[in-house]
C-alpha cells in the first residue's frame, strides 16, 4: 500500500457540505490524481502506471449504479457490499450517512486490496 498527498484534497473537501473520510493509502503509488467536487459528491481518481486506476467516491446519495451483490466486512461494525463486471472491481459503504464507493480495473486491483482501502479511510 502506497501513502498519497493528502494536502491535495484538502481544498476540494472544503467545497463539500458534507466531510467525507479518505483512503490514507491505495495499492500503488499514483503519478496523477483528478479530483471532482460539488456540494454534494467527493471523487478522486487515482492514476498510476500500467493502467493502474482506482475512483474513490463519496456522496449524500448512493449511485443507482450497483453491480455489487456480495456482503463483505470492512471492519466488526461496518458492512460493504462487493461486485465485479469484465472490466471493474466495486466496493460499496454506508457510513453515518455518506455513501462510499472504491472503484477499479479487474486487472491491477484485488477485492482485498480495495477492502484493505476501505479501512485505512479517515477523517480529514
Amino acid at each position: 500500500m502506497e501513502e498519497h498527498q493528502k494536502n491535495e484534497l484538502g481544498e476540494a473537501i472544503e467545497e463539500l457540505s458534507f466531510t467525507p473520510e479518505i483512503p490514507r493509502e491505495i495499492p500503488f503509488k499514483a503519478k496523477d490524481i483528478e479530483i471532482t467536487a460539488d456540494r454534494s459528491l467527493f471523487s478522486v481518481k487515482f492514476i498510476g502506471n500500467d493502467q493502474n486506476e482506482l475512483t474513490y467516491r463519496s456522496s449524500l446519495a448512493p449511485n443507482t449504479f450497483d453491480f455489487t451483490s456480495e456482503k463483505v466486512e470492512i471492519h466488526k461494525d461496518l458492512e460493504g457490499s462487493y461486485g465485479n463486471d469484465q472490466d471493474h472491481k466495486i466496493l460499496r459503504w454506508n457510513n453515518e450517512d455518506i455513501f462510499y464507493e472504491l472503484l477499479a480495473n479487474s486487472n491491477t486491483t484485488s477485492k482485498e486490496e480495495l477492502i484493505k482501502v476501505a479501512r485505512n479511510v479517515e477523517s480529514y
